[in-house]
């Protein structure tokens, strides 16, 4: 117990504070939380495992303008991480004796503290997780007897108390003004530029230098921006990361983080015992949960990414917890911030959760020691294999903004389910085709490089598993391929050929011309493109379940043609856009239209080129294809310049930006 008077506590023991950091990227929230205290009586401060709450709480409490007394309310000694991770004991007996001594400790505390000065003061409860439930009591009473008390709570979930005020603590943005979904999102270069002024790499470098690392400006601002994003952006994760760097460099820490933050620990760290360990942090309030919250957690750890109730009712529920119990468990652990909200528009839109890094890895433990790991890896694949499904039936059928909204909220669970079926055998022959039914979007919506690592991998796993190989999932591989402009493509395609001859499906070969067009288009070989694409034309289906259709190929054919042989694009594209798919389907309407205004371009009718440029722009935007966009946006560049198009060394690679 730290008895701490005057307005700014002091002087305090030389050994305080050795163990503090410095507070980065907190100042609007300690703004926050400093205008509360001077107007409310009742202030909480809530968030995840390491996020910083105690920090926050102690330099508010050092801006106060009055006495302050801190009590720490973690029982001691703090239990062993073996004991936290066991699902016996029960949260209301564990807690008990706990909460008498807490609250025990506080009365003496106010007591004495009562019997110096008088007048405004403050009562700071750090790390009230254990005893929640008396503090409810306990709180709720001062404030009744003590009107001039001000009340400053840290823990992971709000007491519930009318009066409250709660301050929630999200991660560090690794983008100054930005949160850390940003960082997620970009990639190369420009996500490092971005985000070495972020909170989140500032306190990682500054970390690494306080702690003897060897950072330097060549250890790769890339690494660095991988550690602070595989972090979750929690400060405590962050310093762990920056103190690991004393023994190795950041790009192995980097590497290290990517299969999880539970191995981040340091036992010379001062401080709460829980805190010199990812692991143990996150675990911390284990032991006091009820029964069914520890299940589920433990279950929902197998999801990579966001995911909804219905989701997490398919993988969660059993007969210890029924899937009806499963909602209300979730909101219980969003509460307790164990999972997080990650988009609550309200009404009838279903809430959609994540769990933090540490919590995950700790569920996943949890997970593994009671030999459920691979029963929850097998629900969360199959429930992968309905939504790709509902995807693929959603893009037939004319939707593909529904099936691209779908494919978004479950993208990273969708990529985790395959990579498990690589280590995991058995269920390749299902990966295989809910990669194949994804086709689209791997190759049409932006993704060609993540889909083609993933089937090679799955056709590897496959081959060593003796599986007979689809020869949809050769396509699938050599079509990412050409579309990547990859030698190794004509060899993939052709192994794809003899597998569809085998298979009798002429509409694969037609899609396998198709690819094989593409590859020799980007290759600069227009004559041989050129013959592919005629074949893919004559082969093609008009409505294939998967793959271009023939409308496509005669659009990419008039593209390539349009330079050289006018006319015969001209003919070939108008047999394009006879086909219904034309106006029904989203794909051939951006194909062909982007045709239709390069052919008017070269013609000369300008106007009539830029407003169906402007139409195949706003298609491809609803589409989620970025190197449509791209390519749209650079015709209408050449169209108000007045620049005329250069010749193309692959002809083939403006309709394949949208194609």
């Amino acid at each position: 117990m730290d008895r701490l008077t005057g307005r700014l506590p002091g002087p305090r023991r030389a050994g305080d504070d050795a163990h503090r950091t410095r507070l980065i990227g907190r100042g609007e929230d300690l703004r926050t939380v400093n205008e509360l205290l001077c107007s409310q009586a009742l202030v909480t401060v809530t968030g995840a495992a390491g996020i910083g709450k105690s920090a926050l709480a102690r330099e508010a409490a050092d801006h106060f303008d009055g006495e302050v007394l801190r009590l720490r309310l973690w029982p001691e000694p703090e239990p062993e991480a073996a004991a936290m991770s066991t699902p016996e004991p029960d949260a209301a007996a564990t807690s008990t004796g706990a909460s008498a001594a807490a609250e025990d400790r506080v009365r003496t505390a106010l007591a004495e503290w009562r019997g110096g000065r008088g007048g405004r003061g403050l009562l700071l409860l750090d790390d009230a997780d254990p005893v929640r439930l008396a503090c409810i009591g306990f709180v709720r009473e001062l404030l009744e007897t003590h009107p001039e008390l001000v009340v400053l709570v840290t823990a992971r979930q709000p007491l519930g108390v009318g009066q409250e005020q709660v301050v929630r603590l999200g991660p560090l943005p690794m983008y100054e003004g930005d949160g850390l979904e940003g960082a997620e999102r970009a990639d190369g270069p420009e996500r490092v530029d971005a985000a070495v002024h972020g909170p989140a790499v500032r306190m990682f470098m500054e970390g690494a230098r306080r702690w003897g690392g060897s950072l330097t400006p060549s250890a790769g601002d890339d690494c660095v921006a991988d550690v602070c994003r595989r972090t979750g952006g929690v400060p405590l994760a962050l310093e762990l990361a920056a103190r690991q760097t004393r023994r190795r460099s950041v790009a192995e820490v980097a590497a290290l983080l990517a299969t999880g933050v539970g191995w981040l620990r340091d036992d010379e760290r001062e401080g709460p015992a829980r805190h010199r360990s990812m692991d143990r942090a996150a675990g911390a309030v284990y032991g006091h949960l009820e029964r069914d919250e520890r299940i589920v957690w433990a279950r929902a750890s197998v999801f990579a990414g966001e995911f909804d109730e219905a989701a997490a009712m398919f993988v969660c529920q059993s007969l210890d917890v029924p899937t009806a119990r499963v909602p209300s468990v979730l909101s219980r652990l969003a509460t307790m911030s164990v999972l997080e909200a990650a988009k609550d528009p309200g009404g009838v839109v279903p809430v959609r959760y994540r769990m933090n890094p540490a919590c995950r890895d700790f569920g996943r433990g949890c997970l593994r020691a009671a030999a459920e790991w691979p029963t929850a890896v097998d629900r969360h694949f199959a429930w992968q294999c309905s939504l790709g499904d509902a995807a693929a039936d959603l893009w037939y059928s004319g939707h593909p903004t529904v099936a691209l909204d779908l494919l978004r909220g479950c993208a990273t669970d969708l990529r985790a389910a395959l990579v498990r079926s690589t280590v995991h055998g058995g269920r390749v022959e299902d990966a295989l085709a809910l990669a194949v039914d994804l086709w689209f979007w791997w190759g049409v919506c932006g993704h060609p490089a993540t889909g083609h690592a993933l089937v090679r991998g799955l056709l590897r796993t496959a081959r060593h598993e003796q599986v007979t190989v689809p020869a949809a999932a050769l396509w699938l591989e050599g079509w990412l391929a050409a579309r990547l402009g990859r030698p190794e493509a004509p060899l993939v395609l052709g192994e794809a050929s003899r597998a569809a001859v085998a298979e009798n499906d002429l509409g694969l070969l037609g899609q396998i011309s198709d690819a094989l067009g593409i590859h020799y288009a980007l290759a600069g070989d227009r004559d041989r493109a050129v013959s592919h694409l005629e074949d893919a034309v004559l082969f093609a289906s008009r409505r294939p379940l998967r793959g271009p259709a023939a409308a496509i190929s005669r659009a990419v054919l008039a593209c390539n043609e349009a330079r050289s042989d006018p006319a015969r694009a001209r003919a070939c594209l108008r047999r394009a856009l006879s086909d219904p798919a034309a106006r029904d389907d989203l794909w051939v309407r951006c194909t062909t239209g982007y045709a239709l205004a390069l052919i008017d371009h070269l013609r000369g009718n300008k106007s009539k080129a830029w407003r169906r440029a402007s139409r195949v722009l706003a298609d491809a935007k609803a589409l989620g294809a970025p190197a449509g966009v791209a390519l749209t946006r650079e015709l209408l560049h050449e169209l108000r310049t007045g620049r005329a198009p250069a010749p193309p060394t692959a002809p083939t690679v403006h309709a394949l930006a949208v194609a």
